[in-house]
């Protein structure tokens, strides 16, 4: 069996226009010949909002890998979240690095979370506290307080050092390194169990599936593991320049450029 793994923001959906029609119709000609997975950064409430039931895939992993569903009947195969004592010590870590974080709900409310905010100045996490605003609570702690997981938003050049300062840090835990999807240039740092990636996500998939052969296609940072997990990886051809120079680059999904890589992949297969 072999299956198709692909991000959904800047990869195969395009923030302005969408799912390139071409794009749209290689997953439905895939039905029964290979499995369609998309894998997302999303909440699963944000990526229902631009995926409607009949849209052409088999699975959705959701959260960076914290949630799988099975598309056709839209239930929920597995879900995972920080632990009480994960969740305080990570809170108190950001703390003590004066990082502004929200804290988001377990599954399957993760679209909800509180927030705290130690700057002054931070135009993305404002952006981001506007945009979800009905979904939002000041941060409140709590005895035994369990979380989906926890985003810092920093600046693009504080985005490296507190990567590295957090993955030193909580060595246990996962730490996922992207770019905001609202201003295309701050840096997300999202802290799930140690046991959630994308990359860990499809391979517990391929092995409950027997899946043997697959693809990937990306175009972040956030996407960087799973690139490197599948047999065969694309980037888009806006990825940033490290992941250019590791992964075969194909265009945009303004230009399709997610048939462009399966046309390549399936000569091949």
């Amino acid at each position: 069996m072999r299956a198709i793994f692909s991000d959904l923001d800047g990869s195969l959906h395009d923030s302005q226009r969408g799912f390139h029609p071409d794009d749209y119709a290689s997953l439905k000609a895939l039905q029964g010949t290979a499995l369609r997975v998309i894998i997302t950064g999303r909440s699963l409430h944000s990526a229902l909002s631009i995926l409607d039931p009949t849209f052409p895939i088999d699975y959705l992993i959701f959260a960076s890998g914290a949630g799988v569903m099975e598309w056709s009947r839209q239930q929920l195969l597995f879900e995972a979240g920080l632990s009480a004592a994960e969740t305080h010590q990570v809170v108190e870590l950001l703390h003590a690095l004066k990082l502004d974080f929200m804290l988001h709900d377990p599954i399957p409310d993760n679209h909800c979370f509180q927030y705290h905010c130690f700057s002054d100045d931070n135009p993305d996490f404002s952006h981001r506290l506007h945009l979800y605003q009905h979904v939002a609570r000041p941060f409140q702690p709590t005895e035994n307080l369990s979380a989906c997981a926890a985003l810092a938003i920093v600046s693009a050049d504080q985005t490296a050092s507190c990567f590295t300062e957090l993955q030193a840090a909580l060595p246990e835990l996962s730490i996922i390194r992207a770019t905001s999807p609202l201003n295309l240039h701050s840096g997300w740092l999202e802290i799930f169990p140690g046991h959630i990636s994308k990359s860990q996500a499809a391979e517990r998939l391929s092995q409950l599936l027997g899946i043997q052969e697959h693809m990937a296609f990306g175009n972040d940072y956030n996407d960087q593991d799973l690139l490197g997990w599948a047999q065969r990886a694309f980037v888009v051809a806006d990825a940033p320049e490290p992941l250019r120079q590791r992964f075969e680059v194909v265009p945009r999904p303004s230009e399709a450029g997610f048939s462009q890589a399966l046309r390549r992949w399936l000569k091949e297969h």
